[in-house]
């Protein structure tokens, strides 16, 4: 039985929910749904995006992609983003990092010691947390 990350319906012939148009997961996390949603990935490609989203959801991680994004301290996103639970951010940052790692796409990065988003190595503030970071 697949689930839907959103309103956690149970479906056993279908892939996507019929109510909320979301990809059903093979396991509901009430946790995942009552965390409040962090940016672990942008300024990445769409494909490469689309692909991370795919991976997460293929680990059971809720994840949605939104073309632009304002989080609880007003930081302001335009381009598309990925967006997963807090709960399972770290989770979701090792899984993409390793991925991305072993299909040689990644470029050099960096992670944020505030938060753990990881980024590429050229920015010099947050965009999850907005702290400044040293080289």
């Amino acid at each position: 039985m697949l689930f839907c990350p959103v309103c956690g319906n149970g479906y056993e012939d279908k892939e996507i929910c019929p109510n909320c148009e979301q990809q059903l997961v093979p396991r509901f996390d009430e946790a995942q749904m009552q965390s409040p949603l962090v940016v672990i990935a942008d300024k990445m490609d769409k494909p490469y995006l689309q692909m991370a989203k795919e991976l997460l959801e293929q680990n059971g991680i809720f994840c949605i992609l939104k073309q632009s994004y304002v989080n609880e301290m007003g930081y302001k996103w335009d381009g598309l983003v990925l967006l997963i639970p807090e709960i399972k951010a770290q989770e979701a940052r090792e899984l993409i990092a390793a991925y991305f790692k072993d299909q040689g796409t990644q470029e050099s990065q960096k992670v944020c010691p505030g938060c753990g988003q990881v980024m590429p190595d050229y920015k010099i503030i947050c965009p999850n947390c907005g702290k400044v970071l040293e080289d």
